[in-house]
């Protein structure tokens, strides 16, 4: 358990954007040990930030320096980011209140943020990452017990996890605690959690201070019982409130001053006055990470929810619980697509440039094959020939498979600047004698999150403040529209009179690379049970198992285990995802159509909630799964193929839906039984996720999928019984059935 807490954002000091890197000690003491290992991991994964702020309690300030001073790691830390990182150590006291403030060594950027932002950034970052907000379906809402109808809440007990975390929350809480409190009412027993981080805290911060003395009045359940006592002396603490009624409940009816009530959490439509922790409201200057106040929210007596035949659900008890119902299986329709997928995939399908790695980017994309297309080729052209101008004066490379893009553009505009790296780009305007004034063109060949050209974008405002940036990307796997909003935003961002210029030739909607992921999973499912293989199956498998091994080799055409003859699985004509024009036969991979799931199954994580719009939501209560009705819509082996590897494993977990897995055990076992046929030329792969646990049934209906089957395929009784070895090695019951026998009997399988 690390006591630091690591937080990240891009502060806006116009014209710049520094990249700013807090980490939060937790404990009364500075780990210089813990602290060095969490951000090099973190510059191993990011690169350096421009300003690293170390944030510790101003009681253990002096001894923080000395640590840093004497230590080997603090040496090593502050040697490595001088030069190019600010490095200040901040101090705070028991208000919150910053009380030192010293500069370890000098090379980026500075932010000057204040504390205040520090914290509200941070906190509405783990809401974020923690799940903070519990959604509603198109099926059903939430009754809150103030009465009111909603589509969402938050609920605090979802972000205190971690110890560092709840600790930094604490801070933000003691900034706005009155400072003679001696005893705190809370309305759920999860801010306990975060009252003894404040007790913890102030002991070595004032000592002579004394404990907050906590105590539950369950919120509107039990508030009309719970006896308050000593309101003047005393403070209230709310976990989460969008309007205040509460709070104002407090005052009207138990005599608390306005003054001593504080909202950990606030999300609301009106401005929250000083008595908020957090304030989780999406502001562009100092919380652009934060959410907006939209929501549906109606009087019981008028509630448009319920109209829309959506049924409340009401909220028990101090911690909001339910037994909430779960969205009912989806179904995927053609709508349910990204938009301009079936064009997307018009032009990529068959240019080979879409593979499978096996290594940590999954969804790989080949910038040489994309460049070899001709469509590729003609949308690159235009985008050169409109947004390039004939005056360049430098062009950047953001990565090595770039300078094939670099190329092409010679070609297409004529003689180019020779390209600069993307490592040199700092120095680049030494020994120039006038400064950039033409356009800088930097270009990407194949970007994720977009961190490199960020990385690029910071060190051009500083050499060539005055000139137009073209940033020109080969190809971008965004993981949601909002993402690759604000990486566009960051980019054209600029002081001069027009902003920069951010071209994408082509993307695609995918989803972050798993780890592990489904071929990782097969590899060691298949070397744990290999054995239990019929013997003319073992060869076919050591083969496989050698061609997983090779990590260096993306797939494209070998993703998925084959028919009963070892046919590679085809594409019949009509893929709904792709356009009628475009025929499946002799023109797709196997990648081609792996990624065209992965980007529809993506699209449904990250919808935006709508009324009448399918999503697959996942929270602390709610995971949507893929009906099994999937599998009978879409009856290509190699589609039903990529739905089982594109999914994630809680979307295919049947076993909290007992309808749903026993028409999936229904549907898995006539595919097996039709192994021989086309109907059934997925059965290797049904078994093979239900053996590594991506796809998951009820006990008794996994029995029915795995029970004997006279006269299959060698290679799918094979795959039966290595999901029995599998399943007694995890300690499930096996039974064996034959077909027509009346008895089922518990045995070895």
């Amino acid at each position: 358990m690390s006591p630091i807490h690591l937080d990240r954002f891009d502060k806006i000091v116009a014209p710049l954007t520094v990249d700013v890197l807090v980490a939060f000690c937790s404990t009364a003491d500075l780990d210089v040990r813990a602290l060095a290992d969490e951000v090099e991991e973190e510059i191993a994964r990011a690169l350096a930030p421009d300003e690293l702020l170390i944030l510790v309690r101003a009681s253990a300030f002096d001894a923080a320096l000395e640590a840093i001073d004497s230590s080997t790691q603090g040496k090593a830390l502050i040697e490595r980011l001088s030069g190019r990182c600010c490095v200040e150590l901040l101090g705070y006291d028991a208000v919150g209140a910053v009380t030192g403030r010293k500069t370890l060594t000098t090379g980026g950027l500075v932010s000057n943020v204040e504390l205040d932002e520090i914290l509200r950034r941070g906190a509405t970052a783990i809401f974020a990452r923690r799940g903070g907000f519990v959604e509603a379906s198109q099926s059903y809402h939430f009754a809150n017990p103030s009465g009111a109808h909603t589509d969402r809440f938050m609920r605090l007990s979802n972000i205190l996890v971690r110890q560092a975390e709840i600790a930094f929350l604490a801070v933000a809480l003691m900034r706005r605690l009155p400072p003679n409190a001696r005893q705190a009412y809370i309305d759920t027993p999860a801010l306990y959690a975060v009252v003894s981080a404040v007790n913890e805290q102030w002991r070595t911060l004032r000592p002579e201070g004394g404990n907050l003395v906590a105590d539950n009045f369950s919120s509107y359940f039990g508030f009309g019982e719970h006896r308050f006592t000593d309101v003047a002396a005393s403070v209230a603490v709310i976990s989460a409130s969008s309007s205040g009624s509460l709070g104002r409940k407090l005052v009207e009816r138990k005599g608390f001053d306005p003054n001593r009530i504080v909202h950990m959490l606030y999300l609301g439509p009106k401005e929250p006055g000083p008595h908020v922790a957090v304030d989780l409201r999406i502001d562009p200057n100092c919380n652009p990470g934060g959410f907006s106040t939209e929501r549906r929210t109606f009087d019981v007596a008028d509630c448009a929810l319920c109209r829309e035949d959506s049924t409340p659900i009401s909220l028990k008890g101090d911690q909001f619980d339910i037994a909430g119902p779960q969205h009912p299986p989806l179904v995927i329709v053609k709508k349910d697509a990204p938009p301009k997928l079936a064009t997307t995939m018009g032009r990529l399908a068959g240019t080979r440039a879409l593979r499978v790695s096996l290594q940590a980017r999954q969804l790989d994309v080949d910038p040489a094959a994309l460049l070899a297309s001709p469509e590729y080729q003609k949308r690159l052209d235009y985008l050169l020939r409109r947004q390039v101008p004939a005056k360049v004066d430098a062009v950047v490379l953001v990565d090595p498979a770039a300078r094939g893009l670099v190329d092409r553009a010679a070609e297409v505009l004529g003689a180019l600047p020779i390209p600069v790296e993307r490592g040199a780009v700092s120095s680049m305007s030494e020994g120039r004698s006038v400064p950039f004034e033409g356009a800088i063109l930097v270009i990407a060949s194949v970007i994720g999150s977009g961190r490199l050209l960020l990385d690029v974008s910071r060190d051009l405002r500083n050499v060539a403040p005055k000139a137009p940036i073209i940033y020109l990307i080969g190809f971008a796997k965004v993981q949601d529209s909002a993402r690759k909003g604000i990486l566009t935003r960051s980019l054209v961002q600029t002081d001069n009179s027009v902003a920069h210029l951010v071209e994408y030739a082509d993307e695609l909607l995918l989803p972050a690379n798993p780890v592990p992921n489904a071929w990782q999973n097969e590899l060691a499912f298949l070397e744990r049970n290999r054995t239990a293989a019929v013997n003319s199956v073992v060869p076919f498998l050591d083969k496989r198992i050698n061609r997983l091994r090779e990590a260096s080799k993306p797939l494209m055409d070998e993703l998925f285990l084959p028919d009963h003859v070892g046919a590679a699985l085809p594409l019949r004509d009509g893929f709904v995802f792709w356009p009628p024009s475009l025929p499946g036969k002799n023109v797709h991979s196997q990648a081609d159509v792996f990624f065209t799931i992965s980007s529809v199954l993506q699209q449904l994580r990250t919808a935006e909630p709508a009324a009448g719009a399918q999503a697959i939501r996942t929270n602390w209560m709610q995971q949507t799964i893929l009906s099994p009705e999937n599998f009978g819509r879409f009856n290509d082996g190699i589609i039903q193929a990529s739905l089982l590897r594109a999914a994630r494993p809680a979307e295919l977990d049947y076993r909290d839906d007992a309808e749903a897995s026993t028409d999936a055990a229904r549907l898995i076992r006539r595919i097996i039984e039709n192994a021989a046929r086309p109907r059934g030329e997925a059965a290797a792969e049904f078994l093979l996720a239900l053996g590594t646990g991506r796809l998951k049934l009820c006990a008794t209906d996994a029995n029915v999928v795995l029970s004997d089957l006279p006269d299959a395929p060698e290679l799918v009784a094979s795959l039966m019984a290595m999901c029995r070895v599998e399943r007694q090695r995890n300690g499930k019951p096996v039974r064996r059935r034959t077909r027509g026998a009346n008895k089922v009997s518990t045995g070895a399988a």
